[in-house]
Formats: C-alpha cells, sequence, structure tokens
C-alpha cells in the first residue's frame, strides 16, 4: 500500500523535486507544477539544503498552503492565482493538517477495508471509487509525512500562543494596575482617617472656647443687668418721693378739690405702680431669659443674640425716656396747679376753673398711663417673640453643632481596629464637654 501511495504522487510533486535538485526555488506560483524557480543561497552548513528563495513568505508552511489551494483550484474550487496574498492561500487550508490527516487517514482506511469488503460482490461498480479512495489515503499520507505540512501546523500553533501568551500579559497588567488602585484607596482612606481625628479634636477645642466665652458673657450681661435694675428701682423711688412731696401740697393748696384730685392721684399713683411693676418683672423675665439662653448659646449666636438685646433694650429705654417725659409733665402741671391754688383765694371761679383742668389733666394723665401700658404691652410682646426666636434659633443651631459631633464619631467608627480606640476616647471625651 505504501508502494502505491508513493506510485501515485502528482506530476506536480515530482516537478517540483527535479527543479529542486537543479537548485531553484520550489514554492508553487502557478498550476501545472510552476514554481518560483529563482536560484537559491546556499549556506554551507550542516543538514538539508533550503528549496526556497530568499523572497518574503517562500518558505515551507507558505509553500504548502500555496500548493493546497493550486490543488483546490483544479479540483474546481475557487480560483487561486499567483497575485493572491498568503493568507488567502491559507484560508482553505486546514489550520492543522497533520493533526486533521492522521484522524481523516485513519477514517479513510476503515472506509478501504469496508469498500474492499463489498468489492467481492460488487466489484466491477466499486472498482473507480476504491481508486478515489486510495488516491485521497495517499494524499493524506504525504500530508502526515510533509515536513511543510508540519512547520505550517507549528507556525498556527506559535501563532495561538502568542495571541494566549498577549492575553494574559494583559489579565497581568489588569490586575497590577486593580492591585496599585487598591493600595492608593487604603492610603487615601488612611488619610481621610487622620483628617477626621483632627476634625474631631479641634471641635473638642472649640467646644470648651466656647463654654469659656459663654461663661464669661453671661457674667458681664448678668452684671449689666442688675446694675440696670438698681439705676431704675433708684430713679423709680425717686420719683415717687418727688411725686409724693407734690400731691401733698397739692392737697394742702387746693383742699376745695381735694377729693377728685386725690381720687385722680390715687388711680395715677397705681397705675405708675404698675407699670414700674411691669416693668421691673419684664426686666427681671428677660435678664433671666437672657441667662438662659446664652447657656444654650454658642459662638455661631452670640452676635445676633447681642443685637437682638441691644435693640431691646434701647426700646426699654425708650419706654423709660416717655416715663420721664410723662413725670416731667406731671411735676410741670402741679406746678401750674401751685400758681393756681395761689390765686384761689381770691378768685374761687378760678379755682373750680382750675379744679375741672385738673380733671382733665388727670385724664390726660390715665390717657398717658393707658398709653404707656399699651407701650408695656408691645415691648413684653416683641420681648417675647424675640425670646422664642431666640430660643429656636439656638435650638436650631445646637442640634446642628450635636448632629456634627454624632456624625463624625459615625464616621470613626468604620475605621481599622488600630483607629477606633482613639476616636472612641474623644467621642466620650467631647460628650463630657458638652
Amino acid at each position: 500500500m505504501a508502494d502505491e501511495q508513493h506510485g501515485t504522487r502528482p506530476a506536480g510533486r515530482a516537478d517540483a523535486d527535479a527543479n529542486g535538485g537543479a537548485g531553484g526555488c520550489q514554492f508553487p506560483v502557478g498550476p501545472g507544477g510552476q514554481t518560483c524557480g529563482r536560484p537559491i543561497e546556499r549556506s554551507g552548513g550542516p543538514g538539508a539544503p533550503s528549496r526556497y528563495c530568499d523572497l518574503p513568505g517562500h518558505n515551507r508552511a507558505k509553500a504548502f498552503a500555496a500548493r493546497r489551494a493550486l490543488q483546490l483550484a483544479a479540483a474546481g474550487g475557487p480560483p487561486v492565482g499567483p497575485g493572491m496574498g498568503g493568507d488567502e492561500q491559507e484560508s482553505a487550508v486546514p489550520e492543522r493538517p497533520v493533526t486533521d490527516g492522521r484522524a481523516s487517514f485513519g477514517a479513510l482506511l476503515a472506509r478501504f477495508e469496508e469498500t474492499a469488503g463489498q468489492t467481492q460482490r460488487v466489484l466491477a461498480d466499486q472498482q473507480a471509487q476504491l481508486g478515489a479512495i486510495l488516491e485521497r489515503a495517499g494524499e493524506v499520507a504525504r500530508t502526515v509525512a510533509d515536513p511543510e505540512a508540519a512547520a505550517y501546523e507549528v507556525e498556527q500553533v506559535q501563532r495561538e500562543t502568542g495571541v494566549r501568551l498577549a492575553e494574559a500579559q494583559s489579565a497581568q497588567a489588569a490586575a497590577e494596575r486593580d492591585a496599585r488602585e487598591q493600595r492608593r484607596r487604603a492610603e487615601q482612606e488612611a488619610e481621610q482617617r487622620a483628617q477626621a481625628d483632627d476634625a474631631a479634636e479641634q471641635a473638642l477645642r472649640e467646644v470648651e472656647t466656647v463654654h469659656a466665652e459663654t461663661a464669661e458673657t453671661i457674667a458681664r450681661i448678668t452684671a449689666e443687668t442688675d446694675a440696670r435694675v438698681a439705676e431704675q428701682t433708684a430713679r423709680a423711688e425717686q420719683a415717687v418721693a418727688d411725686e409724693t412731696a407734690a400731691r401733698e401740697e397739692l392737697e394742702r393748696v387746693r383742699a376745695e378739690a381735694g377729693e377728685q384730685v386725690t381720687s385722680a392721684r390715687a388711680a395715677a399713683e397705681q397705675h405708675r405702680q404698675e407699670i414700674e411693676a411691669e416693668r421691673d418683672r419684664v426686666l427681671a423675665e428677660r435678664a433671666q431669659a437672657a441667662r438662659a439662653e446664652v447657656e444654650q448659646a454658642r459662638a455661631e449666636i452670640t452676635a445676633a443674640a447681642d443685637e437682638r438685646v441691644t435693640a431691646a433694650e434701647e426700646r426699654a429705654t425708650a419706654a423709660e425716656q416717655a416715663a420721664e417725659t410723662a413725670r416731667r409733665d406731671a411735676a410741670t402741671q402741679i406746678a401750674a396747679a401751685r400758681q393756681e391754688a395761689s390765686e384761689a383765694a381770691t378768685a374761687r371761679t378760678r379755682a373750680e376753673a382750675d379744679a375741672a383742668a385738673a380733671e382733665r389733666r388727670a385724664g390726660d394723665d390715665r390717657n398717658a398711663a393707658e398709653q404707656l401700658r399699651a407701650e408695656l404691652a408691645q415691648v413684653r410682646r416683641e420681648a417675647a417673640e424675640e425670646r422664642a426666636a431666640l430660643r429656636q434659633e439656638a435650638r436650631d443651631q445646637l442640634a446642628a453643632v450635636l448632629s456634627r459631633f454624632s456624625t463624625a464619631p459615625d464616621a470613626e467608627q468604620s475605621g481599622t481596629t488600630g483607629t477606633r480606640a482613639p476616636s472612641t476616647s474623644r467621642r466620650g471625651r467631647g460628650k463630657t464637654t458638652e
């Protein structure tokens, strides 16, 4: 069988061997066994001489692919010309001709044996089929034993190996990049934890400073409030003394209109006392509210609280000035009443007119007292609104400060075990300070 296979070699292969003996390039370039024919440079080294010239692509692997493509074209496949590239020729050639040839050779032998058994019955009809099978088996055997086919398969394997090696290198580079990115993130997280620790310590220092400033502000406001209350009390006592003396003088001079004037003065005195009591109570409440609000306030609301307290004091001062103006008007009226009383002995009618005028003035005093009471009520309402606004603002800002202090420990808890203990210590110190 081997002799038959070697005996059925195509003419192109025989011509190629003959040309190879003549020293020309054996790379197939056309049908009918046409080869390149260019001279081959001999290296003079050991081993079999080369069968191909120095043109690019003229080697054993490319020659095998070109020869198979020419055979397919001769058998009725797609035409292949000498101008077609090596990639187009390789598309018609299996990637592993030796391996595939071995597998197909065994299948062909099995098929040959089966067909040979059948030839005993239908020898005449199967003679052509046996010849074709033998020819195909010879081609496969030549392909398996052809070093050019082996070189072609080695080249394909090397190409696939290169692709896989490039993919492995790319995966390794990606893994290295991921490792560097994770290392960078770990360093960044450590830096952020250190910054959070510094921020917590700074916040604790700021809280201690706020407590000291708040205590100083409370002491200052308390001293100022006590001084203002003492001053206003002295002024009120002096005004009461002056008004009492004037009232006694007026009662002595105007004995005839004493009951009406006394009633008017008693009402005015009662209104004045009520106003002074209400003023003292408002001042006391305002001082107490200021102390309570200052204890809860922080550095963010100190300026606003001072401005509102100043505005309230200005309004209180304006109310006091209005009361002082009313007292001066009353003193002026009392002096006028004395002048009129000195003339009462000679002009009784004029005294009665003066009594009527005094009644009108008493009514004016009552109206002024009512107006002062209304102004005082307005001041109380404004003071209550300001206290409510200050309390709400203090609560909001205190809640914001506490929220910032509470979020800082939560952020610290997500750190490593090595940094958790210092963070817990700082949180405990911050809560004790508050």
